[in-house]
């Protein structure tokens, strides 16, 4: 288990300037949810690539799984996960954005 410094060393190594201005700073809120039970930002994008590579490593038993449980349903839950990965990517983009704006304000 990593020590409070050791995490902190492996969330800012690659950012040591940005990590002088921004590591004592809190993330809004908003990215975590109205509770703590709710979904946050951070868990579903944990949860997506979670899903997506078992989705991918196991791709036989996931087409396995979809002739004997019923094919739509897995077209389904895939169509979703798709759709959300591409939700998250649009995030991430979003984000790559912002950071360059910034950036090229500097």
């Amino acid at each position: 288990m990593l020590s409070d410094y050791g995490i902190q060393e492996r969330k800012w190594g690659e950012f040591p300037t940005l990590r002088v201005a921004l590591q004592d700073k809190r993330i809004p809120d908003e990215y975590y949810g109205p509770t703590s039970a709710s979904k946050n930002i951070f868990n579903r994008l944990e949860c997506l690539l979670e899903v997506s590579i078992l989705a991918f490593e196991h791709a036989d038993l996931v087409k396995e799984t979809a002739r004997s449980v019923g094919q739509e349903g897995m077209q389904r839950d895939l169509n979703r996960l798709r759709d959300e990965l591409d939700a998250a990517a649009a995030f991430f983009r979003q984000q790559a954005e912002d950071v360059r704006s910034l950036n090229s304000k500097l």
